[in-house]
């Protein structure tokens, strides 16, 4: 029997955690299907990560998220004529299943205008929209564009009813389906190497993984982080990522005199022994669709202190694993205030984390479903 085809696009793949979902979720499912990437940036630092045998292919050649580089998108975002041309002159057309994975910067209007009439057109929705602003950074008239869809996931519940809210045309095609994990991997790579935290192994070690970006509210952390070092409570943060605001980070850092008990790691191609050795994770967002890194932490052993955002309390799913907090600076203050001041309880955290799992067979099963539905 012949496979069915399916075209995912994406902005870039960049180290980020939409990519990390897309990636994860190509690994589950690259044996029923023939997949192929497209991506607008032709940004690849996780192209080592993509199964074997997925083509990916660049619309542009444009190799970094600059304004020249997003001006140019967010023009042809807006121009079907050209989107049709690029689309003929790049991608084979042939499609049963055409996917925009990413919800921003003008990822949707590539497939909403796509010229392949007889493909279904499915969208997936990562945040949630009464926080992230889709029509500022979306670049498309969002409800209008989505409406080109015959299907749209949310990556938790609190995506798709904030869609359904904001956007109630919408509502006949919203369903959520959740982010795949791949579990073994990560519980193997957590468990692969040495302790990176060895030179700090005496103290409490808290770890942030993510994109430097100002969605992740790292700055928010590091005043919270002052607050303590200042306040006398004796720990070490430690910062897994890079992004635009890497300089400015390690500057308010120097500034406020927290080099002894601050690390930046950079990128790292195997965050999750970071995750295994740190005592307690920290989330500082300020918002997510389903924070799949959050996901990732349980899975290494690691409690977690995270901001209210999307999906939270669907991957705490009411176990005492950590605590969920204030989605503001004091809302991080406090959460880690809470933490540092009942060490027996970071213990209790850490005894029940590892019985966490999480439920990748009803995940997979959604996704053939929906791809089943639209290939009738």
């Amino acid at each position: 029997m012949k496979k069915q085809k399916i075209l995912f696009l994406t902005y870039s793949l960049a180290v980020g955690g939409t990519e990390r979902v897309l990636v994860n979720l190509l690994d589950k499912i690259k044996d029923n299907y023939e997949i192929e990437i497209a991506i607008l940036v032709n940004k690849t630092d996780m192209l080592h990560a993509v199964p074997q045998g997925i083509k990916v292919t660049p619309l542009f050649e444009d190799t970094s998220l600059n304004a020249s580089t997003m001006l140019k998108i967010w023009a042809y975002s807006r121009n079907p004529k050209w989107i049709q041309r690029l689309y003929q002159e790049k991608l084979s057309g042939d499609y049963d299943v055409e996917i925009a994975f990413s919800d921003w910067g003008g990822c949707p209007s590539f497939i909403a205008f796509s010229p392949n009439e007889r493909a279904k057109k499915v969208a997936w929705l990562h945040f949630d929209a009464k926080v992230f602003d889709y029509k500022v950074y979306g670049f498309i008239p969002f409800e209008r564009t989505m409406q080109l869809f015959d299907q749209i996931v949310g990556v938790s519940n609190t995506a798709e009813e904030s869609a359904r809210e904001l956007f109630p045309t919408l509502s006949d095609k919203l369903s959520t389906i959740h982010n795949l994990m791949r579990v073994e991997d990560i519980i193997a790579k957590a468990e692969d190497e040495e302790n990176p935290f060895f030179e700090t192994q005496h103290t409490l070690n808290i770890l942030a993984v993510g994109r430097m970006y100002p969605q992740k509210g790292f700055e928010r952390l590091i005043q919270a982080h002052k607050k303590l070092i200042d306040q006398g409570y004796q720990y070490h943060l430690h910062f897994v990522g890079e992004g635009i605001e890497l300089k400015p980070l390690k500057m308010a850092i120097k500034t406020a005199g927290l080099d002894e008990c601050t690390t930046f790691w950079g990128i790292q191609k195997n965050p999750y022994k970071f995750m295994k050795n740190a005592d307690l994770f920290v989330l500082s967002s300020r918002y997510e669709g389903l924070p799949t890194v959050c996901i990732e932490a349980f899975l290494c052993g690691t409690p977690i202190v995270a901001t209210e955002v999307a999906g939270i309390y669907e991957i705490f799913k009411n176990q005492p694993v950590g605590l969920v907090t204030e989605n503001s600076t004091h809302g991080v203050y406090q959460g880690l205030k809470t933490a540092l001041d009942n060490p027996e309880q970071i213990q209790a955290w850490k005894k029940s984390v590892q019985a966490y799992t999480w439920h990748n067979d009803v995940i997979i099963d959604e996704i053939h479903v929906l791809f089943q539905n639209h290939c009738q």
